[in-house]
């Protein structure tokens, strides 16, 4: 080996994963952490139910929508795949789930699911950064922007906080502000 080479492995990921599986890979190993997946994963299905129950009433169109998600080739084949996108499935359903309340409470924790999401996958942003920004602009619309502000701070705190700590670790371990960075010229 090249003394002068210095190899590093980093993935495109970012930090969210790999803490999402710490705890289940440093004592179960590789097949600990895939089953942790796996579990969230699940997570996914059972949020999904969730949101056809919230938005559908009738009981035969959500059962149609079970189905289509349980025999979709895709789900079977990145069950247990230690890889982000199914796993993000679970956050935005999550978040879905949680859209449209008032509860100062269910916001933050809405935010804090937005913020982690980004952390698995740049894509998290895709859906929720829109939901977030229409979910405050509502509440703005009931509360005013300074009310908004006051009643919701830790919402907003947590999105502020989050975004800084987020764009200063992929600077100082990628070189770059921007999750979409990543991924080369066409992120």
């Amino acid at each position: 080996i090249n003394n002068q080479c210095r190899c590093e492995y980093r993935t495109i990921h970012t930090i969210g994963l790999p803490l999402l599986i710490a705890i289940p890979y440093k004592f179960f190993g590789v097949e600990g952490a895939r089953i942790w997946v796996m579990l969230l994963q699940f997570a996914a299905v059972i949020l999904f139910y969730q949101i056809l129950k919230k938005y559908i009433s009738s009981p035969r169109q959500r059962y149609l929508g079970m189905a289509l998600l349980l025999t979709c080739a895709l789900f079977w084949q990145n069950l247990g795949a230690i890889f982000p996108d199914l796993l993000l499935v679970s956050f935005w359903g999550a978040v879905i789930l949680l859209f449209d309340k008032k509860n100062p409470l269910s916001n933050a924790l809405m935010a804090a699911l937005v913020v982690f999401g980004s952390l698995i996958h740049s894509k998290g942003l895709v859906l929720t950064a829109p939901l977030m920004l229409f979910n405050a602009l509502w509440l703005i619309s009931k509360f005013g922007f300074v009310g908004w502000v006051k009643k919701y701070w830790l919402s907003v705190g947590l999105l502020v906080i989050g975004t800084l700590a987020s764009s200063y670790f992929l600077y100082v371990h990628y070189g770059v502000f921007l999750p979409s960075q990543l991924y080369g010229q066409h992120g």
